[in-house]
């Protein structure tokens, strides 16, 4: 029996309408803050979501993983969210919120959320941890 195939078009979407999410731990290297988990949504330009839940993670300073989606779509990703848990030393486990929108009706196709140090001011769309008060969750999408 032959298997249905997708086909060209839609394969096409695949590579050209999914997002890559990275997630990065930007804390310096002597930093006990290590990246356990994250939950990840992506918003559409049709309204629809996606949603992504990674665990067992151990992303420690300077390090990041890649996670592609494997659904295509004909729409765009307009904005992505995320919930990254850390524990470090001291502190125990936390959870802090990012977001990123895109800044045109293009949308985009790739994204990066993370941990990073606090600056003086907040960018937008990142979080102060609450438990981590030097700690920011954070989300940035190519301009």
């Amino acid at each position: 029996m032959a298997a249905p195939l997708l086909g060209e078009s839609r394969l096409h979407e695949l590579l050209e309408s999914s997002c890559r999410l990275a997630l990065a731990n930007r804390m310096p290297a002597d930093s006990p803050a290590t990246i356990v988990a994250a939950a990840f949504v992506s918003h559409y330009d049709d309204g629809s979501t996606r949603t992504l839940a990674v665990y067992d993670l151990d992303l420690a300073p300077g390090q990041s993983a890649v996670f592609d989606e494997d659904r295509p779509s004909g729409s765009r990703v307009i904005a992505v969210e995320g919930l990254i848990r850390m524990v470090a030393d001291g502190i125990g486990i936390t959870d802090g919120y990012a977001s990123a929108h895109a800044s045109d009706d293009r949308g985009f196709v790739a994204a990066e959320l993370g941990i990073r140090p606090r600056s003086a001011a907040l960018s937008v769309g990142e979080n102060v941890f609450n438990d981590a008060p030097d700690v920011v969750a954070y989300a940035e999408v190519p301009e």
